[in-house]
């Protein structure tokens, strides 16, 4: 049976390799031209497996989690078009070699933008870095991502791609949220 999704996922791939610094909070290529989007929170999530902790993402009408999952760059609970409706699933990005394996992670990180609704995940990789940049659209039962990915400081695999997979039948369940 195939089940309708009822909020919308919109991933603007901007999966162009760029040169962008690494600092102490994601730079991405998009810093200086969406307003509000380089003012990021102190507070971030810097390890998934030692630091439990969620950072919301919503608009009203569509939400879901950031920072749960294993990797920074899924979201987890999706929910909408309406707050009342069960959650669905997850959605997960992924850098992948040329058999579809995913590249090991060797860090991730969430962060928050204080003066408008983006959350700026990474994971990274020895040969790259996925940077996405997630909002909720205004007036709109969507979520939408930016993608950005960069290089490492290992040289890229041939075929390197870029998977994102929706997992409808594993919401988070009621013990990970108490963890």
């Amino acid at each position: 049976m195939i089940r309708s999704l009822r909020a919308v996922v919109i991933l603007t791939a901007a999966a162009t390799l760029s040169d962008a610094p690494a600092q102490g909070t994601i730079a991405t290529r998009w810093d200086d031209t969406l307003p509000g989007l380089a003012r990021r929170s102190a507070w971030a999530i810097t390890d998934l497996a030692t630091e439990p902790g969620v950072v919301p993402l919503g608009n009203g009408r569509v939400f879901a989690a950031v920072g749960r999952g294993g990797h920074a760059c899924a979201l987890t609970d999706l929910t909408g078009p309406t707050y009342s409706d069960p959650a669905f699933g997850n959605l997960h990005l992924e850098l992948v070699d040329r058999d579809g394996l995913a590249l090991p992670r060797t860090a991730s990180r969430v962060e928050q933008a204080t003066e408008a609704g983006f959350v700026v995940t990474e994971d990274r990789t020895e040969v790259a870095a996925l940077r996405v940049v997630w909002f909720a659209a205004a007036d709109r039962g969507t979520l939408a991502a930016l993608v950005e990915v960069t290089p490492g400081t290992a040289p890229a695999p041939e075929g390197l791609g870029l998977r994102a997979w929706l997992d409808p039948g594993a919401a988070a369940d009621d013990d990970a949220l108490r963890a």
